[in-house]
């Protein structure tokens, strides 16, 4: 990633000042300095230069694509109230250009803002309109994202039978999806359904290793919420190796995300690091919705 960002710098330095190939540029420099390096400030200025030029060329199309960026790199750097303007826009450009997929996008951006503000009424209300804006897209990526977070988002307030449904529904698009089978091993921990929990916990395990930890992993981002809430070797096992991958890739990508800290938490949790306070400290900086471990 690192020389994905030297590639950018002097590809900039190439392309016709002020045009739209200089903002697309400018937008995935902006995402990898972001995404990264961790440096937002940097990441910010970049993109407000690409929606600069986006804006000045009447390119709605091109500004919605990257105010969508700036969701994602300002959420990955928890500032949530930047990423709240960027969603914004984005609807407000969405409609104007009749994209219901990008207006999808947005709507679950502002959804999981608002859960993570503690306000979970109109969070649910906005991850509802961008179930319903995926239905719209027809694409199915979209609508099994959409599903899956509220799957997450219904376990997390303890609505059983709501989690369940939308993380069936999910499955139906992509059966072997890790993250949704992580879900569903969690929602069979915390419901104490024993039968459920050995028939997901072997169908997630029979997932490939290099799925179960795409991204921050399916293992470290779910997992550890049903080892809380069943004490399990096999699981603290996964958790374990996940983690030690991660950490390894991590070291090529210059960051380790809130995910693997929370694994990590899991693991302090049930004595096997002695570094909770420091886990702790760096969850809370990072103002992830999970930081009461």
């Amino acid at each position: 990633m690192s020389q994905a960002i030297d590639v950018y710098e002097a590809a900039i330095e190439l392309v016709e000042p002020d045009s739209r190939i200089e903002a697309n540029i400018l937008g995935r420099l902006s995402r990898s300095v972001g995404t990264t390096r961790g440096d937002f400030t940097m990441a910010k200025g970049l993109l407000d230069c690409a929606i600069d030029i986006a804006r000045a060329l009447g390119d709605l199309t091109l500004e919605m694509q990257l105010c969508g960026d700036g969701i994602h790199i300002a959420h990955f750097n928890g500032e949530f109230a930047v990423s709240r303007g960027y969603c914004d826009r984005v609807v407000e450009l969405a409609e104007a250009t009749s994209d219901p997929l990008s207006e999808s996008s947005a709507y679950l951006h502002l959804g999981l803002y608002q859960l993570a503000s503690g306000d979970s009424e109109r969070g649910f209300d906005y991850l509802r309109r961008s179930m319903q804006r995926a239905n719209d897209s027809h694409v199915s990526e979209r609508i099994s994202s959409s599903h899956k977070v509220l799957a997450s988002a219904f376990i997390r307030a303890c609505d059983w039978k709501s989690a369940a449904q939308h993380i069936e529904s999910a499955l139906g698009h992509y059966p072997t999806d890790a993250r949704v089978l992580g879900l569903k091993v969690t929602l069979a921990a915390m419901t104490g359904d024993s039968g459920g929990f050995e028939a997901a916990l072997a169908e997630f395990m029979q997932t490939a290793e290099s799925n179960r930890d795409v991204g921050e992993g399916a293992t470290t981002r779910y997992l550890q919420m049903a080892q809380r809430a069943r004490q399990d070797d096999r699981l603290l096992s996964e958790i374990r190796r996940s983690i030690t991958a991660i950490e390894y890739r991590s070291r090529t990508t210059e960051m380790i995300g809130g995910a693997v800290a929370l694994g990590m938490a899991c693991l302090a949790l049930e004595g096997e690091r002695d570094d909770y306070p420091a886990i702790r400290g760096r969850l809370m900086a990072l103002r992830l919705p999970d930081s009461e471990l």
